[in-house]
């Protein structure tokens, strides 16, 4: 067991036990011990109000990961009515702004704008920025209003905030003890205990603490100062110290102007990042000397500024004390993990985050991507190592290189640090005990994962869930499954509503089938030479299917843009069909008689699910993110360029076999130690059915107008994002408009009006014929759906929404189960599936210190007493007896453990006391 305890001033807050032993069996008397069977959803503006009616018993349960530091203020006897479930799942980072654009001419060398940029002449200076424009010449700025100085394109001072923060004293006064510092992309709380062994001894070298090194971080910039002022005197340019102690940028021209950090903090975390980024904004003007613009903004603006921008944009920031023409500077990012991770995970971390900054909210890339490669266009193993880490086949035999290459660029990446984590945040879901009886929670994600929010346990047919509701609405993104979703309010909301192919195990991290009856993972020792592959791949400008032989005379288009230009391949017409790809992947759905026919389940509407729905979302892959315009020179109604970088990844996929109505091969160029992870590569299963999706597709190609302009697969001035539901413009004219064009295409179709979309699933061999119950069977259901249900959001998870209110926050929301979910995959074979025991905790029961009030008089001994329930997860939830004598407790206090000085006693009935004497607090 680990006690967390962090000192404070005068007196002690009880800080957060974090347990990872916990016992005795609960006595649970109830009735209804199942899945729930409905489930109604109400908003909350007040995490603290959810917690007490959750105690009171007005909800059953809370889904949302609530900070540990929530839960010390509530009385003792409400904290008893709750079960806890861990999840160290959220974590708090700085993102830093690491353009500077401006080019001397004059100076030898290339500079190579991005990527596939045959470049030009010169060389970048470092530290300045022009904003407003991607590249400029230092030889052609006549106007200096927008030429800034950037001190964190300078790696030093971005290294200075590894040692400024005093993330000990943001753990304890503003976490209250619930969090786990963190230092760099590598956390103990989330990856797989392997990589943290493996990674750990690099970061160690860096001399990280929790209380920082404000003499070190201050030392660090003024050396990143005085490095940079030895190019830019050169340019009648230079950054000083002003008698005011702050720091000035000196232009060309002569004129001069302070430093400013235009620093985005988020509003709307009024608990967290608020507190976070003011406390560290008065530390940057304190230790680093330079003046900090204070940017609070909700959470829309504050990612549009971010992410949805080019980092060169110039921004206004005269509404916060800034220049009007500026970019911004840092950021204070939030996460949410919802996957449990295991081995060789971190490798992901390492690129995402690190190498070529291919990291942006809602997917897209296209910006921050470019701005990084300007950043590291010096450095061009960069990307070569960003594709290593992703790309590269690293079959078993190989995992010794990939060990090799995440110790070597996880340590070029601390190095350069355009990120530094703060904190991993210790939070807690909690259900009311009489009303939820189990669930198996992650490992590390607590209920955020799907099969955990799958296994709840209740001992009512009808519970009610809070949710919270951040902004004084539920949902913060449209809701459609493309370009929709990019918020986790509505992320667990979904969740119960959709399901996959495969989901990460909740323990072991490992890809686990859901959907999926079995999978297999063939490698030839030859590997599948291309032209002998009796397969298929989709071409968007033709809009059909094609075997992949045919590639090289049918569709060359694909061999030059999408393998070469977006793969990193260098095919022609000939070596392509000579290459060899090392992977076969075979996936064999669940599926069950319907008909005389083999079906893998039933949308919400009581349409079979068919290889027709798994058909058409792959092509729609190809289709939306390929440009036709590239080949044919005219407009592509059906290309969006948020999902360009599809592209990337579906290079690494040479045919698609539909092997029979519930089998699919897939040829992969991609191998990974871990075989579950490579078979799971292979699985495709749609959020919604394929019809439901044309409908979206031809809002937008045919150019409808919603209620904020043309549509679109996402929100932005002047468009609609498609919403299935119509929360987001709290309208249901989104809803009515999918329901119109699934009119019109019924009409189209009874005429023989053939539009291109179709072909996605019969131009494949053997589907000639395949949606001839289009207007018959397809159409109508949808129809009758909408019209029962009053929104339009059709999928094949275990419930489905049967009513929704637009614009309500309270009970806006109840969904049912899907009893056809329990016939394809029964629930209560979900954890005997995933074949795994695993002893751990199942809940905090209660946590106290033993004499009341929570405050102690600083000098006397801390006394605290935790209640816990010891259980069987997996394979499936059994409460054991717990042996005191097999229990290991270790207390750390303020970092420290001071276990050889606590007195700990473990009871039988799974009561644990723990004394640390006043010397040591």
């Amino acid at each position: 067991m680990v006690c967390m305890v962090y000192r404070m001033h005068s007196k002690l807050i009880i800080g957060l036990i974090l347990l990872l032993v916990i016992a005795t069996p609960l006595i649970v008397t109830s009735q209804y011990q199942g899945t729930p069977k409905t489930i109604v959803w109400t908003g909350y503006f007040d995490r603290n109000i959810a917690i007490m009616d959750l105690a009171k018993g007005t909800i059953d349960a809370f889904i949302f990961v609530t900070p540990a530091r929530e839960f010390f203020l509530i009385p003792a006897e409400m904290l008893a009515k709750l079960r806890l479930f861990r999840a160290v799942s959220s974590y708090n980072d700085l993102a830093f702004n690491v353009i500077y654009n401006v080019i001397d001419p004059t100076k030898p060398g290339t500079v190579y704008r991005w990527e596939g940029d045959e470049g030009v002449p010169g060389k970048l200076i470092p530290g300045i920025v022009y904003a407003g424009v991607d590249y400029i010449n230092i030889t052609d700025i006549t106007d200096y209003t927008y030429l800034h100085f950037n001190p964190l394109s300078l790696k030093k001072f971005r290294q200075a905030f590894y040692y400024l923060i005093d993330r000990a004293s943001i753990v304890e006064t503003i976490y209250k003890g619930g969090a786990e510092i963190r230092y760099t992309v590598l956390s103990k709380a989330s990856h797989h205990p392997y990589d943290y062994e493996l990674l750990k001894p690099i970061e160690n070298t860096y001399g990280f603490s929790p209380t920082g090194d404000k003499a070190k971080a201050a030392t660090l910039a003024q050396e990143a100062i005085s490095e940079v002022n030895a190019t830019l005197l050169a340019y009648n340019m230079m950054v000083y110290y002003g008698s005011d102690g702050f720091l000035y940028f000196k232009k060309p021209d002569g004129s001069v102007e302070q430093v400013k950090i235009n620093f985005v903090i988020r509003a709307d975390d009024v608990t967290e990042r608020l507190p976070i980024g003011l406390s560290i904004a008065d530390d940057i003007e304190t230790y680093l000397k330079v003046k900090v613009v204070r940017a609070t903004m909700d959470r829309t603006p504050a990612i549009n500024t971010v992410y949805y921008y080019e980092q060169h944009t110039a921004h206004d920031w005269t509404g916060y004390g800034g220049y009007n023409g500026d970019v911004w500077h840092i950021y204070t990012e939030g996460w949410v993990l919802t996957a449990d991770l295991t081995y060789y995970d971190a490798a992901g971390d390492i690129a995402f985050f690190y190498l070529y900054g291919d990291v942006v909210a809602g997917g897209n890339n296209e910006y921050w991507g470019e701005e990084c490669y300007n950043y590291y266009s010096h450095k061009p193993d960069m990307r070569k190592w960003y594709n290593e880490l992703v790309y590269e086949k690293y079959p078993p035999a190989r995992k010794g290189v990939l060990e090799g290459r995440m110790k070597t660029y996880f340590n070029y990446s601390v190095d350069e640090a355009i990120r530094v984590w703060i904190v991993d945040i210790v939070t807690y879901f909690a259900v009311n005990k009489d009303s939820i009886i189990s669930a198996v929670p992650g490992r590390v994600t607590g209920l955020n994962n799907p099969i955990s929010l799958w296994s709840v346990v209740a001992t009512k047919e009808t519970v009610t869930y809070g949710q919270w509701a951040g902004i004084a609405r539920v949902f913060m993104s449209p809701w459609n499954p493309v370009l929709g979703f990019a918020d986790i309010y509505t992320e667990y909301v979904h969740r119960h509503l959709r399901s996959y192919g495969s989901w990460r195990h909740p323990y072991t991290g490992v890809s686990t089938p859901i959907h999926v009856a079995n999978w297999k993972v063939e490698r030839a020792e030859l590997g599948y030479r291309v032209g002998d592959i009796d397969a298929y791949v989709f071409d968007p400008v033709a809009s059909k299917w094609i075997k992949i032989t045919d590639v090289p005379t049918e569709a060359p288009h694909l061999i030059v843009i999408m393998w070469n230009m977006f793969g990193g391949y260098n095919f022609d017409t000939v070596n392509f069909l000579d290459y060899k790809v090392p992977v076969k992947i075979t996936v064999v759905y669940r599926s069950i008689d319907y008909n005389g026919k083999k079906i893998l389940g039933f949308w919400h509407d009581g349409t079979p699910i068919t290889m027709n729905d798994i058909l058409y979302a792959i092509a729609f892959s190809y289709e939306w993110s390929f440009n036709d315009k590239w080949v044919t020179g005219q407009e592509d109604p059906y290309f969006h360029s948020w999902l360009l970088g599809g592209l990337s990844g579906l290079a690494l996929y040479f045919g698609w076999k539909v092997v029979n109505e519930t089998a699919i091969e897939v040829y992969l160029d991609w191998d990974w130690p871990i075989e579950e992870i490579v078979a799971a590569s292979g699985v495709v299963w749609p959020d919604m059915p394929w019809y439901t999706y044309l409908a979206g597709e031809e809002l937008i190609a045919r150019k409808v107008v919603g209620p904020n302009g043309r549509y679109d697969w996402r929100h932005t001035t002047g468009r609609t994002a498609v919403d299935y539901i119509g929360e987001y413009y709290q309208d249901k004219k989104t809803v009515y408009d999918i329901r119109d064009m699934l009119e019109t295409l019924k009409t189209e179709f009874s005429e023989g009006t053939f539009i291109e979309p179709y072909s996605r699933i019969t131009t494949y061999p053997g589907f000639e014929n395949a949606i001839n119950d289009f207007n018959t069977t397809l159409v109508p259901n949808a129809l009758n759906f909408i019209n029962t249900y009053d929104h339009a959001y059709i999928s094949s998870g275990p419930f489905y929404i049967s009513r929704y209110d637009v614009g309500i926050v309270e009970n806006f929301m109840t969904i049912r189960e899907w009893p056809y979910f329990k016939q394809i995959f029964p629930l209560d074979r979900i954890i005997d599936e995933l074949k795994l025991t695993y002893y751990g905790v199942y809940a905090v029961e209660s946590l106290k210190p033993v004499k009341e009030p929570v405050y102690i008089v600083y000098g006397e001994p801390l006394r605290l007493e935790v209640k816990i329930a010891f259980a069987q997860l997996i394979p499936k939830l059994a409460f054991e007896p717990l042996d005191p004598a097999k229990v290991s407790v270790r207390v750390i206090f303020w970092n420290t453990d001071v276990t050889p000085n606590a007195t700990i006693k473990v009871y039988p009935d799974g009561k644990i006391t723990i004394e640390i004497p006043a010397a040591v607090i």
